[in-house]
């Protein structure tokens, strides 16, 4: 009965740190923000990325698309 005691009392002492911990945890964004094009930022190389994306994009969707669709076909190793 000692141990189930002892559990459970450090299960709250964490439980009540976590949220403790929350309360004081500052805010934070995940993601950069761009830089502006007009204030020398270098938000050109932003721009070659965008395109990389949506090259890849479009080279994944044409793949997707030369799929077969329907169930798989039946046999050994299936």
């Amino acid at each position: 009965m000692k141990t189930t005691t002892r559990s459970s009392a450090t299960l709250s002492i964490l439980f009540v740190v976590f949220f403790v911990g929350l309360l004081f945890a500052e805010p934070t964004e995940a993601i950069r923000r761009m830089p502006k094009e007009s204030s020398g930022g270098g938000g050109e190389k932003y721009l070659s990325y965008t395109n990389t994306y949506e090259n890849a994009m479009s080279a994944l969707s044409g793949l997707m698309a030369r799929l077969s669709g329907g169930p798989s076909p039946k046999g050994p190793g299936h």
